[in-house]
């Protein structure tokens, strides 16, 4: 890119606040956008993963991005009531995963998984089920792949 097409970081950041307020699944007054050197750094609270996720991926597809730092924190605010049960019923349900296999501790909007699956597309099928539970603002996902011996 030559000198006259480059983008100043204050054209990125209004760039960006354009396109999180014209993003259907985002309120843009609830992130922060910060620029430096075409790094974009995102501040915030969004009540789902899929938000937090949605931030990053049209800010990338913005000329003079060099690179983003996610720092958007998922805050449900839904209650957590029966999240484990939920959640054991969505792994039941997915053909993709071995529900017997993994076992799930919920610690008020937190939720644990361990356990051992046999592939790592198995864990992140897991994991990707565990997000579209309400009431939820963090996932730490301890399961271990491991092959099954034939």
């Amino acid at each position: 890119m030559n000198g006259n097409n480059k983008k100043t970081d204050t054209e990125i950041a209004q760039a960006a606040l354009h396109e999180l307020e014209w993003h259907s699944n985002l309120d843009s007054d609830k992130i922060k956008v910060f620029v430096e050197d075409g790094n974009v750094r995102l501040e915030g609270n969004v009540d789902w993963d899929f938000q937090r996720k949605s931030a990053a991926k049209v800010i990338w597809n913005i000329n003079g991005v060099s690179g983003i730092d996610n720092n958007i924190k998922v805050t449900s605010i839904a209650p957590a009531s029966n999240l484990k049960e939920k959640i054991k019923s969505a792994f039941e349900r997915h053909t993709r995963i071995n529900a017997s296999k993994i076992n799930v501790e919920v610690n008020g909007h937190k939720v644990i998984l361990s356990g051992k699956v046999s592939s790592w597309d198995e864990k992140v099928e897991a994991e990707k089920a565990v997000w579209l539970a309400p009431g939820l603002d963090s996932i730490v996902n301890q399961i271990e792949c491991v092959e099954e011996l034939v």
